[in-house]
């Protein structure tokens, strides 16, 4: 069967039907030359294949998130993609309907008092709604529910309680600027203060996706700075406290942040902190 002849029977394009037969039957890239007809059951073998995905922005509309969202629900794992030859990606429509179908069957409450939508909590508790959904996926965040009119990810509602999520954020990967300071509970000034220091590290690293370049804390010098400093965040968390308490105290008690930075930061080296306020372990 001439590709001219599969076009007209699947309405896929040609150039994207190649793709998708050499994906599929896994065709070595010499025999890609080669490849200027098709069979019956190729033909069926790559249109199942494709009929199982969907784009960034299809996922993104189902999940009632971002396209941006959606990659980062990749990159931690929770959804599957595949590239087909050039830098767009798709995701598996298996994995949309496994996560839509866990969303429906979260229990639903009609009063949602002490529960928060999923993206206000997230706000408030200095979390990403995709590290949230991350959680919740591997069993560390509890006695979420369904509530609102609201479709997708964002009818989720958590409880206020700190006790919803039990564990901290892992950290298995650079983290952007933005990250990183989420992750430090310190403002992306401070991370900038820190890297311009040399404490952190940032190393440029390509995006897969659109090939451009973008800025990340390495990984090995957020675990360096985990193990010597804490920042006022990481400490009030610690301390059940809020920061502008726990800032108050520390004046109060002349404990010393760090001079290394050209401007004022919260860092404290561990060993000049009580025993009681390095309960943050690294």
């Amino acid at each position: 069967m001439s590709f001219d002849t599969a076009r007209r029977q699947s309405g896929v394009g040609v150039a994207l039907l190649k793709r998708l037969i050499v994906y599929v039957d896994q065709i070595q890239k010499d025999e890609v030359a080669q490849l200027t007809d098709t069979t019956p059951a190729q033909l069926a073998r790559a249109l199942k294949f494709w009929h199982g995905l969907c784009n960034l922005k299809a996922a993104a509309t189902t999940l009632h998130v971002l396209p941006i969202q959606v990659k980062a629900l990749i990159s931690r794992g929770v959804l599957r993609s595949v590239k087909l030859g050039t830098a767009l990606r798709y995701v598996y429509l298996e994995d949309l309907d496994t996560l839509t179908a866990a969303v429906s069957n979260l229990p639903r409450v009609e009063n949602s008092a002490g529960y928060l939508p999923i993206k206000q909590y997230c706000r408030e508790k200095g979390i990403g709604l995709v590290r949230m959904i991350q959680l919740w996926q591997i069993g560390e965040a509890e006695d979420l529910v369904q509530s609102g009119e609201v479709q997708g990810l964002q009818s989720i509602y958590v409880p206020y309680e700190a006790g919803a999520v039990r564990t901290r954020q892992k950290l298995t990967d650079d983290l952007t600027p933005a990250e990183t300071a989420r992750y430090l509970r310190i403002g992306v000034r401070s991370i900038r203060a820190l890297r311009n220091a040399g404490i952190l590290r940032q190393i440029a690293r390509r995006n897969p996706d659109t090939n451009h370049r973008h800025s990340v804390i390495t990984q090995d010098s957020i675990r360096a700075f985990e193990r010597q400093y804490l920042t006022l965040g990481q400490i009030a968390e610690g301390a059940k406290a809020t920061p502008i308490h726990m800032a108050r105290k520390m004046d109060r008690a002349e404990i010393p942040v760090i001079e290394e930075t050209a401007c004022f930061v919260r860092v404290y080296r561990r060993v000049s902190l009580p025993a009681e306020l390095r309960g943050r372990q690294a």
